[in-house]
């Protein structure tokens, strides 16, 4: 359809779409009466892609972040080192040299045969301990000087008791396949290349008279981190001598 105007200047009706009216020649200004531009659904369909196309670039940066971030913490290896060193009962420090360190895994499957063996070394003690006492008392009050000393045989069981919960805790720690290191001349030891997470540090150190044991737990995170092992910290959960 052909669209219409009056000219400015003579004002007969003349079509928009000359350049000049035919009557007086006057140039024709063209109007655009159309309206707006809407975009047609392929036109939204493309636009919408290009939309999704960005949040699902933003969110796959995001996700690579968090990934990189994660794996930082949780796989980039710790370091532990430290010094064994004892007190003497003259006052003296001896270092731990060419001492075994051990650092055991704290997995819930250790973590419960731990827990089950010092429970049942403890019931066990108990009645060994008991049964001395009582063999002693007996001793005391009603031994001839012809009767055997049984209370010989019942003191041993003490010591059979302390004998095979320590080599069964010295099992436990090696099935778990600890990471082993050595201490210098000096006492120093180092593991290195150690996951980070919940472990034990194990050690056992005699001199002359003094006899040391360590089951430390020990965080392992990100870096390195120092752990000393002394008469301070050390401790045996069997061992007749333990709280």
């Amino acid at each position: 359809m052909i669209a219409l105007a009056r000219c400015r200047k003579c004002h007969k009706v003349v079509s928009t779409e000359l350049a000049e009216c035919p009557h007086c020649g006057t140039l024709i200004e063209r109007t655009s009466d159309a309206p707006p531009h809407q975009p047609s659904a392929p036109e939204r369909s493309v636009a919408r892609s290009e939309g999704g196309r960005a949040v699902l670039l933003l969110a796959g940066g995001v996700l690579i972040v968090v990934v990189v971030v994660v794996w930082y913490m949780v796989f980039r290896s710790g370091a532990l080192s430290g010094n064994i060193a004892v007190t003497m009962k003259s006052g003296d420090i001896k270092p731990g040299a060419d001492v075994e360190v051990e650092l055991v895994s704290s997995t819930v499957q250790f973590d419960s045969q731990w827990r089950n063996a010092q429970a049942t070394f403890w019931q066990d003690w108990d009645q060994a301990h008991a049964a001395v006492e009582n063999a002693s008392r007996q001793r005391s009050v009603d031994r001839t000087p012809k009767e055997p000393d049984r209370s010989v045989d019942v003191m041993n069981r003490e010591n059979e008791v302390l004998n095979f919960y320590q080599a069964q805790a010295l099992k436990m720690i090696q099935s778990s396949q600890p990471k082993v290191s050595r201490t210098d001349v000096n006492g120093h030891f180092e593991l290195n290349e150690v996951r980070p997470g919940d472990y034990f540090l194990f050690a056992h150190f005699k001199v002359l008279d003094v006899d040391s044991y360590w089951m430390v737990p020990v965080r392992i995170r990100p870096g390195a981190q120092v752990l000393d092992l002394s008469s301070r910290n050390a401790g045996w959960p069997f061992s007749a001598d333990s709280d």
